[in-house]
């Protein structure tokens, strides 16, 4: 509050002055003709009045009066004044009528018209909220300052009645935080004793229409109405039958500064019961008001309104100038504690506005998309599974960065290698590295297995939807794609590729911009499930070449299989920039290999306290030599090592004894060793046991077209859940296993899946089983058979359809396909 209060016995009414002040003229108001012209673009701040008397009162707040001539941009239906108070020039904006909607019209006119304006006051008069925690008066202030969890305006429109009463459900944005700072100064002058309001509101109230009322200031008990209807109080005041809240005096005249809850709506207060109702579902609300809920989701705006009357049936007309006034004075004390830099580097409300529209485009094209968050490369879903060990690739991170930081240069960075080599850990590497730098615009990484992960047709949808939030001017032009096809995720490769990317980026205007620069990251082009894709793709990605505002370079990797490779013959050769990883020198390799396996031991030496010597020098070298050139193979031991249930020292000393290290194919010296540990020191019948279970439960989870959580995978193969969980639980060096059982048990590395047996035939055997066993007519007991998909929640197809059902019925025909492949084989 401005001022300190002193409690004296209590009394009735409050008293007016005994004097009035002799008018005197503000300083620094000009005749119009004399008003300097300013552009409509030197505009920051927007302070909007609902009635000519409100914009008055701030127009005799202006240090300067100034003219604007308006470009012929947006509606012209509102009446504007322009002027400076401090450093900052503002527009004064008010509509035609009240009411929300109205001042909604307004603050977008606004916005259209004044494109540099970058917050917003709502200047007014308003109706007090008196209340115990409260002791809001005539003339007094209240200030929309978001306290204990509120925002600082609820729409009072938005209700619900509930058996206890009225619950208020509306809530809008928060004032901006520039101006909440500012009026925290304000605050600690009040504290201080000093009083800027005061000298500001004496040069404005010196006008007599602005001047303190000389009535009473009289709260009427609620169930007390007004006599004589279109009359002033002075009836009621001299009934014999009046009843008053009694009210303790204050020592002075000086508004009260009250911040709280504002509750702001259509319709107009004037009824006690209404007032006490809507206040009991918010107790910090101490303000009505009927524009602000227009203004704020339009428009960072701070809501400033004078206390003309309580809400009630009593008619208060006199005050109506002189809250005006008291809101307009502190509007200009609080501007002068706003710093002019510090506006001037904030956000416009043109592009706030924009932004806004841009994350409402991307809602709805996450909506209709349906992109794959998986394929993302910073996906919880891939685990622990991270960057490049500093020190580690550093010759080739040079390399892809200075492809990367070069639109000049091909369109294709292609690293190439066989299994097992490191190519999707560099591409995580380069995607951080990219996004720190600002040019990562999408990545997706393909997993064959993996349902819609490697899907080619899921592809151009999910980076559209990553490049609509790097690059948020290209949501609209996205957004109008899918509203003219809604089926485009039905299209071919090449439509989607056309639609989606090519012409949003040919639409996209960035006028005296220099063009901006994107990377798209795809990784494991080799796991696309459908050979003939990967030519499409490659085929498709120079186009990109043809956009005039964006650059789009892609980094691939793959392993150098024939449908790669093959596609990249078609293309033409300065259209791609090709590394081949297994070919980069030994000496090379070795050391980034030796730097990763001393940086992962060290870690499992310093966790299990083992000795400083440990692995030994010896050791370390020999798993280097075996792991050459493989680094799939140093993580899986680490991995293998890291297994807390085992001792590290005697697992590393039987993985470097068993003679499947010694052999030629670079898979068995990986994952023999591992497996073999499962039967090391059972006898026969246990270990015929655990090689049915193995293959019963490890080699479906390998094989399943679309990982399953633990909870379906145990009904789906029909075993008990805690032999699969200690089964899966032994091969945490091979598999993903989340903590949480709704989450999809995965391959760490896809080198696996290529190195067990086949087993498709049993799983399409499972999926046989339990559709026979589960399947009925109207499984979801739905009322019309005429229902949509899109129509029926999410909720009632989980409760009907168990993820272990729908994988049966959704990928049975895969594995017998699959089945009838291998036997032709």
């Amino acid at each position: 509050m401005i001022h300190h209060q002193k409690r004296k016995s209590p009394v009735n009414v409050c008293l007016p002055p005994h004097k009035s002040r002799k008018p005197e003229k503000p300083k620094g108001q000009r005749h119009s003709e004399e008003h300097e012209e300013i552009s409509s673009e030197d505009i920051t701040i927007a302070i909007f009045c609902a009635l000519a008397y409100e914009a008055v009162a701030v127009k005799y707040a202006l240090d300067e009066e100034y003219s604007c001539r308006l470009k012929g941009i947006g509606p012209r239906k509102y009446v504007y004044s322009f002027g400076r108070i401090a450093k900052h020039i503002v527009v004064i904006a008010r509509p035609h009528q009240m009411g929300t909607v109205e001042a909604a019209h307004c603050a977008t006119a606004v916005s259209q018209q004044f494109p540099n304006v970058r917050l917003a006051l709502m200047v007014g008069i308003g109706a007090g909220i008196p209340s115990p925690k409260y002791d809001i008066r005539l003339g007094d202030l209240a200030i929309s300052i978001p306290q204990d969890g509120h925002p600082g305006v609820i729409q009072y429109d938005f209700v619900k009645y509930e058996k206890d009463g009225i619950v208020l459900k509306g809530c809008l944005n928060k004032p901006p935080p520039i101006l909440i700072s500012a009026d925290g100064s304000l605050q600690e002058d009040e504290i201080m004793e000093r009083r800027p309001l005061e000298r500001v509101l004496r040069k404005i109230t010196s006008l007599p229409k602005f001047a303190r009322p000389e009535t009473d200031d009289i709260l009427f008990d609620e169930n007390f109405h007004h006599i004589n209807k279109g009359s002033d109080c002075g009836g009621c005041n001299a009934s014999s039958e009046k009843k008053v809240v009694m009210r303790f005096p204050r020592s002075d005249y000086q508004p009260i500064i009250h911040r709280g809850l504002i509750l702001s709506g259509n319709g107009v207060i004037k009824d006690p019961q209404d007032r006490d109702g809507l206040q009991r579902g918010t107790k910090d609300a101490i303000c009505f008001e009927m524009e602000a809920a227009g203004i704020m989701d339009e428009i960072p705006c701070l809501i400033v309104r004078g206390i003309c009357d309580y809400a009630d049936t009593h008619k208060q007309d006199s005050w109506h100038y002189y809250a005006a006034a008291v809101a307009a004075a502190y509007c200009k004390v609080l501007l002068r504690k706003v710093d002019h830099q510090e506006v001037e580097e904030a956000t416009s409300i043109k592009d706030a506005t924009q932004n806004t529209i841009d994350n409402m485009d991307r809602r709805m094209l996450l909506e209709t998309l349906h992109p794959v968050k998986e394929a993302s490369f910073d996906s919880y879903i891939d685990g622990d599974v991270g960057e490049c060990i500093q020190g580690t690739r550093t010759e080739l991170l040079i390399e892809v960065a200075e492809w990367g930081n070069s639109p000049s240069r091909e369109c294709i960075f292609w690293l190439n290698g066989m299994a097992g080599t490191g190519k999707s850990t560099i591409s995580r590497t380069v995607a951080a590295s990219f996004r720190r730098a600002s040019i990562l615009g999408a990545s997706f990484f393909f997993r064959r297995g993996a349902g819609n992960q490697g899907n080619a047709k899921r592809l151009f949808p999910t980076i559209a939807w990553q490049l609509a939030s790097s690059v948020p001017s290209l949501a609209s032009g996205i957004k109008q794609t899918v509203e003219n096809i809604p089926d485009i995720l039905a299209k071919s490769i090449e439509e989607q590729f056309n639609k989606l990317l090519l012409q949003p980026l040919n639409n996209l205007e960035q006028p005296n911009q220099q063009k901006k620069c994107f990377v798209i990251i795809i990784d494991a082009l080799d796991e696309c499930e459908e050979e003939k894709d990967i030519g499409t793709i490659l085929q498709l990605l120079p186009k990109a070449k043809e956009s005039k505002s964006i650059s789009l370079q892609f980094f691939l990797t793959s392993r150098p299989e024939l449908p790669t490779i093959f596609g990249f013959r078609g293309l033409q050769k300065r259209d791609h920039h090709d590394l081949i990883l297994h070919e980069i020198p030994e000496p090379l390799i070795t050391r980034d290999i030796s730097l990763f396996l001393g940086y992962r031991l060290s870690k499992i030496r310093e966790k299990r306290s083992l000795s400083r010597d440990w692995p030994g020098e010896h050791r370390l070298q020999s798993l280097v030599t075996i792991a050459i050139p493989l680094f799939i193979f140093a993580a899986t031991v680490c991995r293998f090592l890291e297994d807390l249930r085992w001792s590290p020292e005697e697992r590393l000393d039987e993985f470097l004894s068993d003679p499947a290290i010694q052999s030629a194919s670079q898979m068995d010296r990986t994952y023999l060793p591992i497996l073999n540990q499962l039967l090391t020191g059972r006898d026969k019948t246990e270990s015929s046991k655990l090689k049915e279970e193995f293959h019963e439960i490890i080699g479906v989870i390998v094989l399943l077209a679309r990982p399953l959580p633990i909870n379906a995978l145990t009904v789906f193969i029909n075993r008990k859940e805690s032999t699969v969980k200690t089964r899966v639980e032994s091969f945490r060096s091979v598999l993903n296993v989340p903590e949480d059982p709704n989450v999809s048990v995965t391959t760490l590395h896809l080198s696996f899946r290529d190195f067990l047996t086949e087993m498709h035939g049993k799983i399409a055997s499972h999926c046989f089983r339990i559709m026979n066993s589960r399947l009925q007519h109207n499984i979801c007991s739905l009322s019309s058979y005429g229902t949509q998909r899109t129509e029926i929640d999410d909720q009632i197809i989980n409760y009907h359809l168990s993820a272990d059902l729908r994988y049966s019925c959704r990928y049975w025909v895969y594995h017998v396909q699959q089945k009838c492949c291998q036997e032709s084989i």
